[in-house]
């Protein structure tokens, strides 16, 4: 379990940090108040003038202006509380064997590498990289959203393009504690005739029914496939679901193994509507050592080869 250190210097810092974030506050209330005086003064104006759909427009315009403004100076406070006070912490403790970059992210060749998606990513950004040694097992993940193009035409042959959500979540990198020939994809809900088609994977056939229930597997050696996923295996991916209660995939390739955990919730985030405290940065560090655990419950640090 990781826990911070938190100095007299960080304390003072967050007390600090947390008088701008109230100040912060009021300035976002007062831009908001602002942009309601300036729609009321205006709406008899441009009502007695019958030009609602330019009041329309310009209030529009103001609100656009006033959420830029509310984005900006909020954004700017949590930017800081990562980069003065999370980075801080992690960075300097050399005990934690981990470094935090809160600007980057998985590199799209390394979210592409694993093969995990089928779809083509036209669209990639992320933020919050971690990464470290946790036992024996290295490690980087990150908060990724993975994007792909499409195109629709309507009936009069004017043509929109639309981006979908491939992935959303956390985006992790690890070891595997076995030397691999082949590859082997773990996924949910996929279609096993299009994978096939599309992959050149066969279908996997494990013993473990309530595995299969949820998951689809996938592989070009069907032998390393099962040497991979032992029973313990399975039962130890299945505990990790119901730690995170939500969609995980895997693939393991060379001596890697990558996990995508679907997630619509931006985590290791300042809450700028509670107080700057210690009690957030706790939350955040719990938030990273929830990630940890997928090397825990995977066993990842006991070493199959000597």
């Amino acid at each position: 379990m990781i826990s911070p250190k938190i100095t007299k210097e960080i304390q003072a810092r967050l007390t600090q940090m947390n008088d701008e974030v109230v100040q912060a506050r009021k300035q976002v209330k007062n831009i908001w108040i602002g942009v309601v005086i300036f729609s009321i003064v205006l709406l008899p104006i441009f009502y007695l003038n019958q030009a609602m759909i330019l009041f329309i427009f310009v209030a529009v315009l103001a609100g656009i202006i006033g959420g830029g403004m509310h984005h900006h100076i909020i954004g700017k406070k949590k930017n800081l509380f990562k980069t003065q006070i999370i980075s801080s912490l992690i960075n300097q403790d050399e005990n934690l064997g981990m470094t935090y970059a809160p600007q980057n992210h998985i590199t799209p060749r390394e979210f592409e590498y694993s093969d995990i998606f089928n779809n083509q990513i036209d669209r990639f950004n992320g933020e919050d990289l971690f990464t470290g040694l946790r036992g024996k097992t290295q490690f980087k993940f990150s908060e990724v959203f993975a994007e792909e193009r499409h195109q629709r035409t309507d009936s009069k042959g004017h043509s929109t393009t639309y981006y979908e959500t491939v992935f959303q979540g956390i985006f992790f990198v690890a070891e595997f504690n076995k030397k691999l020939k082949g590859f082997t994809k773990v996924v949910e809900g996929s279609d096993g005739f299009f994978e096939k088609l599309f992959s050149g994977k066969s279908k996997v056939v494990l013993e473990n029914p309530n595995f299969e229930k949820i998951y689809n597997t996938y592989g070009n050696n069907q032998v390393e496939a099962r040497y991979i996923l032992t029973p313990d295996m399975m039962e130890k991916m299945l505990k990790l679901k119901e730690i995170f209660k939500t969609e995980i995939d895997y693939s393991f390739k060379e001596n890697f193994i990558f996990v995508a955990i679907h997630s619509s919730k931006n985590k290791f985030e300042l809450n700028t509507k509670q107080p700057v405290d210690k009690q957030q940065v706790n939350r955040i560090f719990d938030e990273i050592e929830n990630v940890l655990q997928v090397i825990d419950v995977l066993a990842l640090n006991v070493r199959i080869w000597g």
